[in-house]
């Protein structure tokens, strides 16, 4: 039996995922105002490293990735008290929900992952930021 999600999920683009359970409207406020910040900050670490970043990093490469950065980003405002840093068992459970969200993207988990890390890393700096930290 298939159900309701499987099909919503199935009508997105390949580079649109649903939201994980967790996600909510604070979650797409807070990107919505970050975005344009960790598109910049790709762009700026892609100009002081002459090649050897990873793919996810590659600014041509924004939409295609956006997800995974997102997710990272949300997850990180999701989880940041219970795992302040990020860990294997951190890592195993955001793997579990983007293998629901992201089943087209198996092949792809490390770049995802990497994508996922500098989203959930983004996010510690932006709350410093914002809280004066």
């Amino acid at each position: 039996m298939i159900d309701r999600a499987s099909v919503e999920r199935a009508k997105l683009p390949m580079n649109q995922i649903s939201n994980p359970v967790w996600w909510g409207p604070e979650h797409d406020f807070a990107w919505d105002h970050v975005k344009l910040s960790l598109q910049h900050a790709l762009q700026t670490a892609g100009r002081a490293h002459s090649g050897g970043v990873h793919p996810a990093a590659d600014t041509r490469a924004f939409p295609d990735f956006e997800p995974a950065y997102r997710f990272g980003f949300g997850a990180r405002l999701e989880y940041g008290l219970e795992h302040p840093d990020w860990s294997r068992e951190l890592e195993k459970r955001l793997r579990e929900d983007w293998r629901l969200l992201a089943p087209h993207r198996r092949e792809r988990w490390e770049e995802d992952r990497l994508a996922m890390c500098y989203g959930w890393n983004f996010a510690a700096f932006d709350m410093e930021e914002v809280l004066g930290c």
